[in-house]
Order: C-alpha cells, then sequence, then structure tokens
C-alpha cells in the first residue's frame, strides 16, 4: 500500500518536471522577441531611406515655384523734390557697400545725423556696357533738410519726378533681373528713362553676405507725367 502511494507520487513529480523543461524551450517557429526586433534595421521593398526620402520631399509652395523677381510688384507715383548728400565712388556697383559704412561713421563729424534719412545710391552707368571697375555711383543719403558740406562730398536736389518703381527683397546677384523687369515694363508702356536709376536702402546696403536686402529701385521716367 505504502509502495504504491509512494510510486503515484513520484510519477506526478516526474510529469511536472517534463512539463516544465518542454514549456521553458524555445519552438522553432516562434517569433522573435521584441528587444530582437528593436536591433534590427526592418524594411520592405517599398521603403526609403531617411536620405532618399528627404531627396524627394520637394513640397510646392507658393514660395518656391515663384522666385522674388517673379513676384516683383511694379508701381508708380510721383516723388516729391528732396535734397541729398553724396560722394562719388569709382568702381563696381556691387562693392559701394565699403563705402556706405565710411559715410556712416563719418556721420557725426559732419554734424549731420539727426538730418539724414535712408541711404541712396545713384548709379551712373550701366556695368553691362561699361567696365563695372570704371563705373560712376553716387553714394550717401536722403536729407530732410538742406546741408552745407565740403568736399569730398556734395549736396544736391532730386527734382520731382513720376518714378516706376519696385521694391525688392531678395539676395544682390538676383537685382539685376529685377531691373530687365522694370526695364521692360517701362519700354511695354512706351515711357522713357529720364535720369539714372536709383536705390533707396531700406534696410541693408547692398550687401551680398544677406539672404534678404530690401531696395526700392526707382527710374525717373518721361513723359513728365506725375502719377498719382
Amino acid at each position: 500500500m505504502l509502495k504504491n502511494k509512494v510510486l503515484t507520487f513520484t510519477i506526478i513529480i516526474l510529469s511536472i518536471i517534463f512539463l516544465v523543461s518542454f514549456c521553458g524551450k524555445k519552438r522553432p517557429d516562434e517569433p522573435p522577441k521584441i528587444k530582437d526586433l528593436d536591433q534590427k534595421e526592418i524594411t520592405t521593398p517599398d521603403t526609403k531611406s531617411k536620405d532618399e526620402v528627404k531627396k524627394d520631399d520637394t513640397t510646392t509652395t507658393p514660395e518656391n515655384t515663384a522666385s522674388n523677381v517673379d513676384k516683383l510688384e511694379i508701381k508708380t507715383k510721383t516723388v516729391p523734390a528732396t535734397y541729398y548728400f553724396y560722394k562719388t565712388y569709382i568702381g563696381e556697383p556691387w562693392t559701394v557697400k565699403a563705402e556706405f559704412d565710411k559715410i556712416k561713421t563719418e556721420l557725426p563729424k559732419l554734424n549731420i545725423a539727426d538730418k539724414v534719412k535712408e541711404p541712396i545710391g545713384i548709379y551712373l552707368d550701366d556695368p553691362s556696357k561699361v567696365d563695372p571697375k570704371n563705373c560712376r555711383n553716387n553714394i550717401g543719403y536722403l536729407l530732410k533738410e538742406k546741408v552745407d558740406l565740403k568736399e569730398p562730398y556734395k549736396v544736391d536736389e532730386l527734382k520731382q519726378a513720376g518714378v516706376v518703381y519696385a521694391e525688392y527683397e531678395g539676395t544682390s546677384k538676383d537685382i539685376q533681373k529685377a531691373y530687365e523687369k522694370l526695364a521692360k515694363y517701362i519700354t511695354d508702356h512706351n515711357l522713357i528713362i529720364s535720369a539714372s536709376s536709383q536705390e533707396i536702402y531700406l534696410n541693408e546696403v547692398n550687401d551680398p553676405s544677406k539672404d534678404k536686402m530690401k531696395i526700392e529701385i526707382r527710374f525717373p521716367v518721361e513723359p513728365a507725367i506725375f502719377f498719382d
């Protein structure tokens, strides 16, 4: 009787040990554990790498479908007579910033710091027709009132004029395209350029290092129509 009980108990213990060891084994078709998946790069035939996604990411927006010049709005207006002071710089028009900086540092010595408005550049020569190194550039500031200055500075008056103008916002490398668009407008409307082009600098003075300069480009025109 006792032997039978011992035998039965032994069989039960062996059965439990067998079940425990069987369940603990990893079956051949068992899926990998989560941590195994995390250590591998999962790809499919349709999956693109991060670099490929970046290359293909060319979202079309109004900002990148048209350049600043394409969106340039050309207008007309009458500019009242005003005084300005300047000095003539001979050289490439796109190198005038250094000269403007010199003038700016001299304003306190000239005792006119409180009488100046925006910087202005009047470009007397077309660098496509004249050697850029020989171009004449009158650079200075618009004035609130007439002042007296000594050489090398001069004071002159800009007469009231009807102008075709545009407010250009962009880099210096694209500004020539803005000039071409203004010239086309003038031709298309049977106007004649009556004086040298003017640039009124609203934030930066012809600075190639700046991504977005803001410049009002003006062309005085004839017939002598004064725009509203």
